[in-house]
């Protein structure tokens, strides 16, 4: 989880959340993440370049929050529930 998220103190919020939909927590941890580290999780998230300084601005704002889940299925679980309209917009339900 993103600095932002912690600082506001939504990081134990989502954990319930998780928790609630099944996931087993097996270790949380918050730390600064290395240059190299950031620059891989820009890399997987597609940050382009001219977006470079403000995304590692952004993730060097403080610590952020790495959580080991285990469940079955939960990749895709997790991005239902954090973006589950993507990437075909609003499902609606008939």
């Amino acid at each position: 989880m993103r600095p932002l998220i912690i600082k506001n103190g939504l990081n134990d919020f989502l954990v319930q959340i998780l928790k609630i939909n099944e996931f087993t927590i097996l270790k949380r941890k918050q730390r600064m993440l290395t240059k190299s580290e950031l620059a891989f999780l820009a890399e997987m998230e597609g940050i382009t370049d001219d977006k470079c300084d403000a995304y590692y601005n952004i993730m060097m704002d403080g610590n952020v929050e790495i959580i080991a889940v285990s469940k079955l299925g939960a990749v895709d679980d997790l991005k239902t529930i954090t973006n589950g309209c993507a990437p075909l917009g609003r499902r609606r339900i008939a």
